[in-house]
């Protein structure tokens, strides 16, 4: 694994109201690691994905990505550069095809060619059969339209992925797929989970509670 950071963030902070949600918190990620979040809910796991995109107003002494500054001026550079990963996924448009598409009509990607052919490779890593490309997303399984979301991220090639219990509605087969395709050592991961399977195949497992990184966990069940 290279050892270039591509997070480097030092006293970062999230207020929402009076109540202070990340309390001076430190994150430092190489290039090519994974890291999972875990902890009990409202201990700040969810601000800091957010966080890490600019998907929240924060503080921070310094917030470098690739060597770049952070700041509310400067997101679009980790937002071209990431993908994002929500728990319960949506796909937009009127095909699960459309969706896979859409990223690729946005202004950032725009001259980059839809990689068709790996979309029916991650399609087969994943255990999911062609024919549902031409379905309405709203046929999908909670399972599948997951799996679909994990592809269109992966499609766009991003430096850093960001997911929020990205295997909570797999069942086994799937999950293992999901775990083989995403902390494999070629991307950059920060995630938060509660699945076992998926914290013990991460790099790292830090333990958050009341807004900070308590430890830096030899992960036990």
């Amino acid at each position: 694994m290279a050892s270039d950071l591509v997070l480097n963030i030092k006293g970062l902070s999230v207020r929402r109201g009076d109540k202070l949600i990340l309390d001076r918190l430190d994150l430092r990620m190489n290039q090519g690691e994974t890291l999972a979040l875990k902890g009990a809910s409202g201990c700040g796991k969810s601000t800091l994905l957010k966080a890490c995109l600019g998907g929240c107003p924060w503080k921070a002494d310094q917030f470098l990505f690739e060597g770049v500054t952070i700041t509310p001026k400067t997101l679009s550079y980790i937002r071209q550069r990431s993908g994002y990963i929500a728990q319960e996924s949506t796909l937009p448009g009127h095909t699960v095809q459309e969706a896979m598409e859409q990223p690729f009509q946005f202004l950032a990607y725009q001259d980059k060619p839809f990689p068709a052919e790996e979309l029916i490779r991650r399609m087969a890593d994943f255990h999911l059969s062609e024919h549902l490309l031409t379905s309405h997303p709203s046929e999908l399984s909670g399972g599948q339209r997951q799996r679909f979301a994990i592809i269109r991220v992966l499609l766009l090639s991003p430096k850093l992925i960001v997911a929020d219990e990205p295997t909570s509605a797999l069942d086994n087969v799937s999950r293992n797929a999901v775990i083989e395709a995403l902390l494999n050592g070629q991307r950059t991961v920060i995630s938060t989970s509660h699945d076992s399977h998926w914290l013990d195949a991460c790099e790292r497992v830090e333990l958050m509670m009341k807004g900070k990184m308590i430890r830096e966990a030899g992960y036990a069940h």
